[in-house]
């Protein structure tokens, strides 16, 4: 089952619309026992045959892969939107939380399932806490934290420079890799 329901669903209602999400669960399964390249549909047939019990179980490991991701989501969101109300009258504070939201929503969007390989789902909650980390400092020091946030943003552009021009899958796997490598990188700042 890969409705989204109880907890999960309230865990979820912030980062977008939940049928999407849904949806994006689907389409996560979808590709990973479908995508697969056929000489005849007689192959494809016995493909369905043999993987035909284990669909909703791998639908259900999707969800299970990624309630961490949305719990880890909320806490964050919630702790960011607490921080927003605590500095509403503070605007260049409030205009770094946005921000921070901001770069919350481009982290985990709402197709999050199907974007991200299962080994990169497991990494998500680390990067929440530490979003939720640079949030929390940017509201108590924010000279500081946007110091830290200007070395990230040379390598940030060099990035998108880089996505601009990628066109085989090889470069696009390296560019992945990158994009990782820059996460890795933020959480590095913030967790010292």
């Amino acid at each position: 089952n890969i409705i989204l329901g109880g907890e999960l669903k309230n865990w979820a209602v912030n980062i977008g619309n939940l049928r999407e999400m849904e949806q994006s669960i689907m389409n996560r399964v979808k590709k990973d026992l479908f995508y697969q390249s056929w000489r005849s549909s007689e192959e494809f047939i016995n493909h369905a045959h043999a993987i035909n019990a284990k669909i909703l179980q791998y639908g259900q490991q999707v969800v299970d892969a990624i309630t961490p991701v949305l719990k880890s989501f909320a806490e964050t969101y919630n702790s960011m939107q607490r921080m927003m109300q605590k500095n509403r009258m503070n605007n260049p504070v409030l205009k770094f939380l946005k921000s921070t939201r901001a770069d919350l929503h481009n982290l985990i969007p709402e197709n999050f399932p199907e974007l991200y390989a299962l080994d990169h789902l497991r990494d998500l909650p680390r990067y929440l806490k530490a979003l939720s980390i640079r949030a929390e400092r940017g509201s108590l020091n924010l000279a500081a934290t946007e110091a830290k946030l200007q070395d990230v943003a040379i390598y940030t552009k060099h990035f998108q420079e880089i996505m601009n021009n990628v066109a085989s899958t090889e470069k696009k796997n390296k560019v992945d890799e990158l994009y990782w490598m820059i996460e890795e990188y933020k959480v590095s700042l913030f967790a010292q």
